[in-house]
């Protein structure tokens, strides 16, 4: 029922997989057992997931979202302070 429709080496970001799969945020939350708007909140990027909803999110997508999705961000917002910082 789930499967692949898009993204690099097998990895898409949440909100393109729950597109891919036509869940909403509110039918995936309730399937990992969170509340909707911590899955907001993710897919926004306005949050990181603990370990623990991580390995969720990668179960219930059968490894195409996984953790590294969510560490690249983080080094790409650090890198643009960074950026800011040295030359702003």
């Amino acid at each position: 029922m789930w499967g692949f429709a898009g993204g690099i080496l097998g990895i898409m970001k949440l909100s393109e997989w729950l597109s891919a799969n036509k869940l909403t945020q509110a039918e995936f939350a309730v399937r990992l057992s969170v509340h909707r708007s911590t899955i907001c909140k993710i897919v926004n990027g306005d949050r990181v997931p603990s370990v623990r909803i991580a390995q969720s999110i990668y179960k219930m997508t059968h490894g195409h979202v996984n953790l590294l999705d969510w560490t690249n961000h983080e080094q790409e917002e650090n890198q643009g302070r960074s950026h800011e910082r040295a030359h702003g």
